[in-house]
């Protein structure tokens, strides 16, 4: 579970490098990073919606509920391990214990 998920959002531009440092791995379940996807952006695994995108609505205000309206073609289930997987991802990528 995350420990800080009002400041996960603060790591979405972060999330657009880390395909280049190889920390996104086929290991993942909600989150992919396939060049022929957005250029590699980290996208929720079997769309084309963009991880730094759930992200930034989340620091805009937004709660989980809403952004699943927006985006009600991906369950709640999968929005919130995407979330889990960006907050492991940032944790790998700072060899320590961010979120």
């Amino acid at each position: 579970m995350i420990r800080d998920l009002h400041i996960l959002p603060y790591y979405a531009s972060y999330l657009r490098i880390l395909p280049h440092c190889g920390i996104i791995t086929s290991a993942m379940k909600y989150i992919i990073s396939d060049p022929t996807i957005l250029s590699g952006m980290p996208v929720i695994t079997g769309t084309r919606v963009p991880v730094a995108r759930i992200l930034s609505l989340l620091k805009e205000g937004y709660v989980l509920e809403e952004i699943h309206s927006q985006f009600d073609h991906i369950s709640m289930e999968t929005l919130q391990g995407a979330l889990e997987e960006a907050a492991t991802i940032i944790n790998t990528s700072h060899g320590s214990h961010v979120l």
